[in-house]
C-alpha cells in the first residue's frame, strides 16, 4: 500500500454506496470536513457517483473476496468502516495486517464471535478493531453500559425495538433476522440460558401510543452486555409494528416450519419473507436496566430513543460516531489498539450530542450522567 500524501485523517468505508453506508458516508463528510473520505465497493461507477456529490472524497474498488481487500487504495488509510458483510474475515485480517483502525457494524452473534476468536490467530492489533455490531451499531447499548456506570451492581438490561414494517433496510439487514431458526443464549441470574428466537413474550407501551407485544431474539448485546456491565440478566426483544407480521413469524418458528426452510437452498425465500424494505419510518428502543448503588438501595431507570428517520439512519448516525471516536474527534478520546466492544469505550456525552444533532430523540429517567470510558 502506498504512503498517504497529507496529514488529514483518511476513511474508508466499505459498502459506502448501500443504504447504511451512503447515509454514513454524508454524515462523516458533514460533520467532519478535515477528513478525506474514501467511498468502497466492487462497483466503481456507484462509487464514483456518490464521491462525486461529497468534499474530499474518492470512488475506490473494494473486493471483500480478495485475498486482501484493501491493495487496490492509493494511498495509506487511518480507519475502515465495515457496513457489508465480510464473510471470510478478510478485510479484518487486511486491517490488522497494515496497522489500520476497522470499525464493523454488520456482524451478527456468531460473526462476533468468529472475529474475536480469528484475531489470536493474527498479529497483535497495531490500531483499534472495534466490534461496533450490537443493535443500531451500539447505540442503545453504549447508553445502557454509560447509565450502568452509576450503579455498584446491575441486576437486569433489556432493550425492546419497535421495527416499522414501512422503514428502510439495506439487503445485508436480512442477516440478522435469517438467524430465527437457531435458539441463542441469554444472561439470566447470572448463568447462560439457551432460548428459542421469538419466545417470552412481553407487553411494552412505546413512546409515540403504540403498544406492543415484543419476543425474544438474538443480537450481539446479549453478549456484549453481560461482559461489560455484569449485568446479572439481559434480554433484547423486537416486535414489528403489525401485530400479525410478529405473531405470523413467531408461528412459522414455533411450529418448525422455518427450521424446513433453512439452508442455502432456501435462503432466497426466507430474504423475500424477511426483505420488504419501506420509504422509511420512525425506529423506536427501550432500554430498562436496573440494579442497586454503593448503599444497597433499588436503582432503575429507563431511556427511549426515536429516530424519525428510521433504522438505517440510526446505524449510520452510530457508525459515524464509532469513526469519530476511532479518529479522536468531537470530543472523543482517540481509541486505543486493540479489540473492543464499542459499547464499551465509548462515552456518553459526545454520542448523545451527535443523536441530537442528527435529530434523534433521546429521553427518559435512565439518561447516563457521562463517566469516563472502560475498556473490556
Amino acid at each position: 500500500m502506498a504512503i498517504a500524501s497529507s496529514n488529514r485523517p483518511s476513511v474508508l468505508v466499505v459498502g459506502g454506496y448501500g443504504v447504511v453506508g451512503t447515509q454514513a458516508t454524508r454524515l462523516l463528510a458533514e460533520r467532519n470536513p478535515g477528513i478525506d473520505l474514501l467511498v468502497g465497493g466492487r462497483d466503481a461507477e456507484r462509487a464514483d457517483a456518490l464521491a462525486r456529490e461529497l468534499p474530499s472524497a474518492r470512488g475506490v474498488v473494494v473486493d471483500l473476496t480478495d485475498a486482501d481487500p484493501l491493495h487496490r487504495l492509493p494511498h495509506a488509510i487511518d480507519a475502515v468502516l465495515c457496513a457489508a458483510n465480510d464473510p471470510d474475515d478478510r478485510l479484518l485480517r487486511a486491517c490488522v495486517r497494515h496497522g489500520t483502525a476497522l470499525i464493523d457494524i454488520t456482524r451478527w452473534s456468531a460473526r462476533v464471535r468468529d472475529g474475536l476468536a480469528r484475531l489470536p490467530a493474527e498479529r497483535a492489533p497495531r490500531a483499534p478493531v472495534v466490534f461496533a455490531s450490537s443493535w443500531m451499531a451500539a447505540v442503545p447499548a453504549t447508553l445502557a453500559v454509560s447509565a450502568a456506570r452509576a450503579m455498584a451492581s446491575v441486576s437486569r438490561i433489556e432493550m425492546d425495538v419497535l421495527y416499522a414494517l414501512a422503514d428502510r433496510a439495506g439487503p445485508d439487514s436480512t442477516a440478522y433476522m435469517d438467524q430465527l431458526g437457531t435458539a441463542f443464549a441469554v444472561t439470566e441470574q447470572g448463568r447462560p440460558a439457551m432460548r428459542p428466537p421469538l419466545s417470552d413474550p412481553k407487553r411494552v407501551d412505546f413512546d409515540g401510543g403504540r403498544r406492543v407485544r415484543t419476543r425474544l431474539f438474538d443480537t450481539p448485546d446479549l453478549m456484549t452486555l453481560p461482559a461489560t456491565t455484569g449485568a446479572a440478566t439481559v434480554k433484547t426483544r423486537i416486535a414489528f409494528d403489525d401485530a400479525l407480521a410478529t405473531g405470523g413469524l413467531a408461528f412459522l418458528v414455533r411450529s418448525g416450519i422455518w427450521s424446513l426452510i433453512d439452508g442455502e437452498r432456501f435462503t432466497p425465500l426466507r430474504r423475500r419473507l424477511l426483505y420488504a424494505p419501506g420509504e422509511g419510518d420512525h425506529h423506536r428502543v427501550r432500554v430498562s436496566i436496573a440494579g442497586r448503588s454503593a448503599d444497597g438501595s433499588e436503582i432503575a431507570g429507563r431511556i427511549d430513543i426515536d429516530d424519525p428517520a428510521g433504522q438505517t439512519h440510526l446505524t449510520a448516525t452510530g457508525a459515524a460516531v464509532q469513526v469519530e471516536r476511532v479518529l479522536g474527534l468531537h470530543g472523543h478520546a482517540r481509541a486505543a489498539a486493540g479489540a473492543q466492544y464499542a459499547e464499551a469505550v465509548t462515552d456518553a456525552a459526545p454520542l448523545l450530542a451527535a443523536l441530537d444533532a442528527s435529530g434523534i430523540r433521546v429521553a427518559g429517567d435512565g439518561l447516563p450522567a457521562d463517566a469516563p470510558a472502560a475498556a473490556v
